[in-house]
């Protein structure tokens, strides 16, 4: 597992207070090729993002909002440790807002079972490896179909 990277700039919510709201996030790297962004708005929460660069190029990915107000909650609101994992974990081809997704779909799902809980029908995705969508239907029994 990857070290955390310190930054006593961004680790914390009164020190990212201190920062001059700007268009330009306020980045450090976390892995070669890979930078954690804060960006600070004129008024309301801060922003967590990722400056990727792969083939010349850089490209930008949305991680959430920064716990500036509210405490962390690992999926919407992130803390500085929690933006740096989520920017890993998309390092290593996985993307968080799916992942993200996924585990809040599967907690309903057990929630209702646990409640015993019946759907009147199933709205089911398939996916390439890739991680491309490549079919999303409904069926009243998914298992058949």
């Amino acid at each position: 597992m990857s070290r955390t990277v310190r930054d006593s700039n961004l680790e914390n919510r009164t020190a990212r207070a201190r920062f001059d709201p700007r268009g330009e996030p306020y980045y450090r790297g976390v892995e070669p090729g890979l930078h954690l962004g804060y960006r600070k708005p004129r008024t309301g929460t801060g922003r967590w993002l990722v400056r990727r660069y792969v083939e010349g190029k850089y490209s930008y990915y949305p991680l959430g909002v920064a716990d500036d107000h509210s405490d962390a909650d690992g999926r919407v609101i992130l803390n500085f440790k929690q933006a740096q994992n989520t920017a890993r974990k998309l390092l290593q081809g996985i993307n968080p807002a799916k992942a993200i997704l996924n585990q809040c779909i599967a907690e309903k799902a057990l929630d209702f079972l646990a409640r015993g809980v019946e759907p009147a029908c199933y709205l089911y995705r398939h996916y390439h490896p890739s991680g491309d969508l490549l079919y999303v239907g409904v069926s009243l029994q998914p298992l058949r179909r």
